[in-house]
């Protein structure tokens, strides 16, 4: 990640606590940009510019050729890239993060082990290419969180859900749980269940081929589930679960989950 904030910030006399101040970050966050350990998430990158006096192509040279690669192809806003993985990827390789979200995963391995780990949005894409097809890949994946360095057996993965952020916002509304719609799930090596919020997912009733991503997970469960499936699915803030399919052993799913026409049925017989 070649970046050259060092080199200007040398050139102005200026030290990393007093550019980080400048750019509203903590002077850690300033020593591993310039370290080149950690992509900058593009607002902090257009802060340090600024206080830089410069453009982002002068610290991140890099980038110069992967913007005027996008803007032959018609990509020119922060929604492009973050719907393009390889150009997300580029940006990363360059030093910049152009995701608006930061995103944490939280994991859960056999045995009862398990954490929370900040993420890159191109070490989640990478993460997830090896989740969907993980026989393809090493068993172990290496990722930085943070000031350290994580390595997670993918063979001992037993639940894994993605969270998001945008920047240091919490959501309004995140967390908030109806219990009407919550999905259970009882893995083989714990007692205690997993709880998801959900929304009602019928499919789309206009399209045949749409059942929804939870009659998709019960009809997966009842044909062939191989050993190193995981079945996926998107809580209520549209972050991602993903739970190891051998190691499900009971999966609790409301039936208005599963009919969102039963929701309004449920309603009527409430007020009643």
């Amino acid at each position: 990640m070649e970046n050259r904030i060092r080199e200007f910030r040398v050139k102005q006399g200026m030290s990393q606590a007093a550019l980080a101040e400048a750019a509203q970050t903590s002077q850690q966050q300033i020593q591993r940009i310039e370290g080149g350990t950690q992509a900058v998430k593009l607002d902090l990158a257009a802060r340090i510019c600024a206080a830089l006096g410069v453009d982002l192509p002068t610290l991140f040279p890099e980038t110069r050729r992967i913007f005027a690669k996008a803007e032959k192809q018609g990509k020119v806003t922060v929604e492009d890239f973050v719907s393009d993985p390889e150009a997300m990827q580029e940006l990363d390789a360059a030093g910049v993060d152009a995701d608006p979200y930061d995103w944490s995963i939280t994991v859960r391995m056999r045995g009862g082990a398990g954490a929370t780990y900040s993420i890159s949005s191109a070490e989640r894409q990478r993460l997830r290419r090896n989740l969907d097809d993980i026989t393809s890949y090493a068993p172990f994946f290496c990722f930085a969180s943070g000031d350290k360095e994580v390595l997670l057996n993918l063979t001992h993965l037993l639940f894994l859900h993605e969270t998001f952020e945008v920047g240091p916002f919490r959501r309004e509304g995140a967390g908030d749980e109806d219990v009407r719609d919550l999905v259970r799930v009882y893995l083989t090596e714990t007692n205690e269940p997993l709880h998801f919020t959900v929304d009602s997912d019928g499919g789309d009733p206009e399209d045949p081929d749409d059942i929804g991503q939870f009659k998709f997970i019960t009809d997966m469960a009842q044909t062939m589930v191989e050993p190193n499936d995981f079945f996926q699915f998107e809580d209520i803030d549209g972050e991602t679960v993903f739970l190891r399919a051998s190691e499900v052993a009971i999966m609790e799913i409301p039936a208005w989950v599963l009919d969102y026409r039963l929701e309004g049925e449920e309603e009527m017989e409430e007020e009643g």
